[in-house]
């Protein structure tokens, strides 16, 4: 299972940059290639910032990867995972993400901004149970 940041999480940059086109073609009509721009770029942004970050879990461990040219891989085995828990708050409950944070031997791992996390949370105590 591959998981990504949500884009839930950036909703507001992608709503901003799809109003500015917009107001600027009322206002100013003259700017309106500059506020595409502007717009491409904020969309470019969020977007560069979920693609640098990647979370692999399979039957036997959980590997964190970030960076797009300079790649980082951190993996964890699952049968030292210990405790498994995760928070939404009221936005992300209503748009279905939140962060989920898996307590190991070593150092904890935080899966941030992630889509669904109460699924994802059972299918690790699962793959737990299965790995004992």
């Amino acid at each position: 299972m591959i998981i990504r940041p949500s884009r839930m999480k950036q909703l507001d940059k992608y709503a901003f940059a799809g109003v500015i086109p917009l107001v600027a073609d009322l206002v100013f009509p003259i700017a309106l290639p500059v506020s595409l721009l502007f717009s491409a770029g904020l969309v470019a942004k969020a977007e560069y910032t979920r693609a640098r970050e990647k979370y692999i879990i399979n039957n036997n461990e959980i590997t964190h990867e970030t960076g797009i040219l300079k790649k980082t891989k951190t993996t964890t085995d699952i049968y030292r995972v210990a405790q498994i828990s995760f928070e939404q708050s009221f936005i992300g409950r209503l748009l279905k993400y939140g962060d989920l944070k898996i307590e190991t031997w070593g150092t904890p791992i935080e899966l941030k901004n992630i889509s669904k996390p109460g699924l994802i949370v059972e299918r690790l105590k699962e793959l737990k149970r299965m790995n004992e």
